[in-house]
């Protein structure tokens, strides 16, 4: 059901927006918005450039939107737009339910906000040409599986560089990733209500999950691991991180494909999530192969929300 955010939230958002320009990972209300955009008219978008630009963001809002449904619901991704899949996208609630008006995307072509198209079927339409700006997203509901596209400034589907149509689909990585966000807005909210970061992969901790529900002491759902051919689902490993900058440092080391890692830093004033790549080794980070990827309170380190 749509309900207008909380006049206390709206000004959270203005006063990061304002101090960074990019929403950080600071709390979990600032990790639903992904950019300033949403509360804010768009008068950055001039060019068609700028519009295509801005619908490309609006494709990545509709993967991680869909990514982080299926983080929650055992792997299975979202095959209709019912309002489920809408409490996913940027400042909606990730509660199955809850969303508001500024989380629809804006179309910078039609400059209003629209909701991308979702469909099931196995092969996007054939026809040529559709709404400028308009994001697609085609559910295989058999194959557990997505694809998603977008129309640029002619109406005609957005192009790579070397001619190809943009398509983002399933992976994953994509849902591994997922889970780490999962792991980070647990984490977030255990924050909130406990003043500090959890020590590790607690019983309290796990009640902050997707379905759980602390006052009562229910664990929440342990998380899918898209890796495996069969459903498996864990909760993170508690790991043995101390330092944040050394371990985005060092070069990865043995983590198992699919696995997530949580280690309780500054005595529960920070956090440091990795993931587990297809190589059982975690993932590469933002210096490249000799580098971690380790999620934090800052995001990935680089100075902005995570575009994965």
């Amino acid at each position: 059901m749509s309900t207008p955010p909380p006049a206390k939230f709206l000004i959270k958002l203005l006063i990061a927006g304002l101090t960074v320009g990019i929403i950080p990972f600071g709390a979990a209300y600032a990790q639903r918005a992904q950019s300033f955009d949403q509360v804010l008219e768009r008068s950055y978008i001039k060019t068609d450039r700028d519009r295509e630009d801005h619908t490309v963001l609006n494709m990545r809002k509709t993967l991680k939107a869909a990514e982080n449904y299926a983080s929650h619901n055992q792997g299975r991704y979202p095959f209709k737009l019912d309002e489920a899949f809408k409490s996913y996208f940027p400042l909606g609630n990730c509660d199955g339910k809850t969303y508001s008006t500024f989380t629809i995307p804006y179309n910078p072509f039609s400059k209003k906000p629209a909701w991308p198209i979702v469909r099931e079927g196995t092969g996007f339409s054939a026809s040529s040409s559709g709404d400028p700006g308009a994001v697609e997203y085609l559910a295989d509901k058999d194959k557990n599986s997505y694809k998603i596209r977008a129309r640029g400034k002619n109406g005609k589907w957005l192009k790579q560089k070397n001619g190809n149509i943009l398509e983002f689909s399933a992976s994953a990585l994509q849902l591994s990733l997922a889970n780490a966000r999962t792991v980070q807005w647990a984490a977030e909210r255990y924050r909130e209500k406990l003043k500090r970061y959890p020590i590790g992969m607690t019983r309290s901790f796990k009640c902050f999950f997707p379905g759980g529900d602390p006052a009562k002491g229910i664990a929440g759902r342990p998380l899918p691991n898209p890796y495996e051919t069969k459903t498996i689902a864990s909760f993170p490993l508690t790991g043995k991180l101390k330092s944040l900058s050394a371990a985005r440092q060092a070069k990865p080391t043995g983590l198992y494909r699919g696995a997530i890692e949580y280690s309780c830093l500054d005595k529960g004033k920070n956090y440091a999530i990795r993931i587990g790549g297809k190589n059982n080794y975690a993932l590469s980070g933002i210096h490249g192969k000799n580098s971690t990827l380790v999620l934090a309170r800052d995001g990935d380190g680089s100075g902005h929300e995570l575009q994965f």
